[in-house]
């Protein structure tokens, strides 16, 4: 798949922005501060119809809009999709969003647009996600499994709610409440959960292999592993080897549950379920986390990402459309060069938007190349290569 039209309209920086997109690589270009984050977070927006850097679409709009509107037309492998979301200001000022949501021009819940634009997204945070706490690994694997797999955002949501709901209960009921005042939700943690648990423990299991590849592909020789640990301990250990479906993962959780109890009534919060769980990452037999180098860790990330993208391919039969910010300023130029080399290799069929500073990356004279400025896009053609002769 990829976008063939796009439009973003009081988002952040950008009052009106319309653009037309082809498949392969396109360089956006410019000074910092001119939008290209930006730029990259709309599309995102209407691939996941929330913000994956803000916590709230209210910041996305921008500042004194009434209403704020994206669009895109998404050409499929079978058929063209309109995906178009809506935010309008309720009251004076600053006030909450109303939010409306359409697929091809019809007025739909936001759960159903996704799927219909896929994004697999890098922003500059995310080189620490190896290092850094788990959440940003399980956040990896959510949006990677909501975008392919309805019933899986479904229980995520309401696994999310029963959790909350849960919380509170263990508050309320105090360190010396009865198990009935949270027993209500332990079923709704384990129905939703362990589909939660199985589906991510499966996406694990079959991205590893890629990941390894793309790691080899993009210069690191050392051997790549990656394991889904469940959390079904109160304590510090790192969990058991992933469940064979969503069956046995119930059945562990329930147990697990039925343990932690008397460590969970006292401390008010839910110590097991996949809220907790953890991606392990190794490299060449050790820690990636403790022992991998910065170079290495970097490396590692954006072999997470080809991987996610070439699995996207194999599951669903279609590519995804690949965003890159920033990804270049944080490599040295061997890491430069292997990328740009995988995406070249990728060809036309993935669509890839890159942002860079200033002219942009060296070896990407073939791409498209847009300029930015000051929120105006406008396409430009690339500088020719060193000793190669004026167009």
């Amino acid at each position: 798949m990829h976008i063939a039209r796009l439009r973003l309209f009081a988002f952040r920086s950008h009052r009106d922005v319309r653009l037309e997109l082809g498949p392969g690589l396109t360089v956006i270009h410019g000074l910092n501060g001119q939008g290209k984050t930006n730029l990259l977070e709309g599309i995102a927006v209407l691939a996941l119809t929330r913000s994956p850097l803000a916590d709230s679409l209210s910041e996305c709009v921008a500042w004194g809009a009434p209403a704020m509107r994206l669009t895109s037309e998404v050409q499929r492998r079978d058929r063209q999709v309109a995906v178009d979301i809506r935010c309008d200001r309720e009251g004076e000022g600053q006030g909450r969003l109303r939010r409306q949501y359409r697929l091809d021009g019809q007025a739909r819940a936001a759960r159903a647009l996704l799927g219909a634009l896929r994004v697999v997204c890098f922003w500059p945070d995310d080189l620490g996600l190896i290092k850094g706490a788990a959440s940003g690994r399980r956040r990896l694997l959510d949006v990677a499994l909501s975008q392919g797999a309805p019933a899986y955002a479904e229980a995520a949501v309401r696994y999310r709610r029963a959790l909350e709901q849960r919380n509170a209960a263990l508050r309320a009921a105090g360190p010396g409440g009865l198990r009935s005042a949270v027993q209500a939700w332990d079923t709704a943690l384990i129905t939703h959960g362990s589909v939660l648990i199985a589906d991510r423990a499966a996406f694990v299991a079959a991205l590893a292999p890629l990941a390894a590849l793309a790691l080899a592909e993009v210069g690191e020789p050392a051997p790549l592993a990656l394991a889904y640990r469940p959390r079904l301990s109160a304590g510090l250990d790192p969990g058991p080897p992933a469940p064979a479906g969503p069956a046995e993962a119930a059945e562990w959780l329930a147990e697990a549950i039925r343990l932690a109890w008397p460590v969970e009534r006292a401390r008010g919060q839910t110590l097991v379920g996949p809220h907790r769980d953890e991606v392990e990452v190794t490299l060449g037999g050790r820690s990636a986390r403790a022992f991998a180098s910065q170079g290495q860790q970097r490396s590692i990330v954006l072999a997470l990402k080809i991987a996610e993208v070439r699995l996207h391919r194999l599951a669903l039969g279609e590519d995804p459309v690949l965003l890159l910010d920033d990804v270049l300023s944080e490599l040295d130029p061997g890491r430069q060069a292997a990328l740009l080399g995988v995406l070249a290799a990728e060809g036309p069929r993935l669509q890839t938007l890159l942002t860079a500073a200033g002219d942009g990356p060296p070896g990407a004279a073939d791409a498209a190349h847009l300029h930015l400025t000051e929120g105006r896009v406008e396409p430009e053609r690339p500088a020719p290569a060193a000793g190669a002769p004026p167009p």
